[in-house]
């Protein structure tokens, strides 16, 4: 296996080091004529810590998704998502946060890392991991990306693209009260000044379509129709019968910014 690696000069950003393996898997399936092909990478933390994440590319002139999995989750939670992304001519990255945990079989490295190495792992940390996620990106595909959080990652990925010149929009699914009472969500939320995509299960709409701003000229709040939804990515899912709506929906937002 071999790799290729770089470090910035201190002081420079936030020194960003970042390997990416040469060892690439391509999926079984072509879509939309484009082979799908998954590779690790990683890159280093403002605190020092290396991030580990997935990169799902077809063709780098397509624009580029950094996946945020929920907490106690893994890049794992991704697996059977990104391939509708692809279709949608985009890349995805999906990143493990240090915030997270094991999901299934598929292992946290950047979690365990930190834990090893006693980094803090609060969920206001994963903001590390974030910012160093959009950099690296931004720096392999000198292209401005759009953000896609779940539950406590939605709503920090909403703090971390609000100001962010190198992130274009931001997708939310089932933000919540994770940073309250120094950022509440409706803080966090109203009047956004980028193209922002919220989703919430019909319970959670109740209070997400009280907070200013929605709708809004690029601000879109989804709320299923056919049953009550899922949580966070699980709303994607075979397991949800209303996930077609959600899909649609998404894919009419991704396309409004190309």
């Amino acid at each position: 296996m071999q790799s290729l690696s770089r470090n910035k000069t201190p002081g420079a950003g936030y020194g960003i080091f970042f390997a990416i393996s040469l060892f690439a898997i391509f999926l079984p399936e072509l879509l939309n004529g484009q082979l799908i092909r998954k590779s690790e990478v990683s890159f280093d933390a403002s605190d020092g810590l290396t991030v580990t994440a997935n990169l799902f590319h077809s063709k780098k002139s397509n624009p580029y998704i950094i996946l945020f999995h929920q907490e106690l989750s893994s890049k794992g939670e991704f697996d059977s998502i990104a391939s509708r992304f692809i279709k949608m001519n985009y890349n995805c990255l999906a990143v493990d946060l240090r915030s997270g945990d094991n999901l299934g079989f598929a292992k946290n490295e950047t979690a365990a890392r930190a834990k090893e190495g006693s980094y803090p792992l609060g969920l206001l940390d994963a903001a590390k991991d974030m910012e160093a996620a959009i950099d690296f990106l931004f720096e392999f595909s000198g292209k401005k990306v759009s953000l896609f959080g779940s539950a406590s990652s939605a709503s920090l990925a909403a703090i971390v693209g609000r100001d962010n010149e190198h992130v274009k929009a931001v997708v939310a699914f089932s933000p919540g009260e994770y940073f309250a009472p120094e950022s509440e969500l409706k803080n966090i939320l109203a009047n956004y000044p980028k193209p922002l995509f919220v989703a919430g299960t019909a319970a959670e709409f109740v209070y997400l379509s009280e907070i200013e701003g929605f709708p809004g000229h690029d601000r879109i709040l989804f709320k299923p129709t056919r049953g009550e939804g899922l949580r966070g990515t699980s709303a994607l899912l075979k397991e949800n019968p209303s996930r077609d709506e959600y899909w649609l929906s998404l894919l009419l937002f991704f396309r409004s910014l190309q």
